[in-house]
């Protein structure tokens, strides 16, 4: 069964780290292919590219999970469009489950309404750990960090893993292109029944996947 996650917050808050907050609403969009079962969106300045997530007053922001749902799927809308760095630090915690992993996926629009996970060579990847940029600040720390190739799956792994009540700090960097002004992160915090379901699934994502052709820069 894919790993699925919900939110127990009935509302969401991303604050730019520098400005005024902005708000942003669960929508409950459907559960059937994956789908995401909350879409959280918020916008930012690619000159100022800092965003905080957490519950929007300071406090973590609470997930739980659903069997019969889909991914928390984070969408992000880029004014003042330029290649760069994004810099993002979540807080969250760990509701009525123990987690063992932690998986971000980047998707682009597949130009139909949808999702799609980000093409090899279009120069939106985990950035982390290349080129002067830190690995991903995680704490508690984790027993494994990996971006699984072509570098648009990040994967955190905790063992004995975290449980019920767990406050989790994820620090993280991703390089945008300036030709992409919305993308979205599909979030799957997995618990322990779905967690080898998914990691065969990143195993065979890597067997198929070409490392992407970078830019140098950020």
């Amino acid at each position: 069964m894919k790993p699925t996650v919900a939110l127990l917050t009935a509302g969401v808050a991303w604050a730019l780290l520098s400005g005024t907050p902005a708000v942003a609403t669960p929508i409950v969009t459907g559960t059937a292919g994956g789908e995401p079962a909350h879409v959280i969106t918020t916008s930012y300045n690619a000159a100022n590219p800092n965003v905080i997530i957490d519950n929007g007053y300071g406090a973590p922001l609470e997930v739980t999970f659903d069997p019969d749902a889909g991914p928390i799927a984070k969408v992000f809308t880029v004014t003042n469009p330029m290649r760069h760095q994004l810099h993002i630090v979540e807080t969250l915690r760990v509701v009525g489950r123990t987690v063992l992993d932690w998986h971000e996926w980047l998707m682009v629009s597949d130009g139909q309404g949808g999702w799609m996970p980000s093409p090899n060579g279009d120069d939106f990847w985990w950035s982390c750990g290349y080129n002067g940029t830190p690995w991903p600040i995680v704490n508690p720390m984790p027993s494994l960090i990996e971006k699984l190739p072509p570098d648009d799956l990040l994967s955190i792994y905790w063992d004995p893993g975290l449980r019920d009540g767990t406050v989790v700090t994820i620090e993280k960097w991703l390089t945008v292109p300036e030709d992409i002004t919305t993308f979205a992160i599909f979030e799957y915090p997995t618990p322990e029944p779905a967690t080898m379901a998914l990691v065969g699934f990143g195993l065979g994502w890597m067997a198929v996947s070409r490392r992407k052709r970078r830019k140098t820069g950020v």
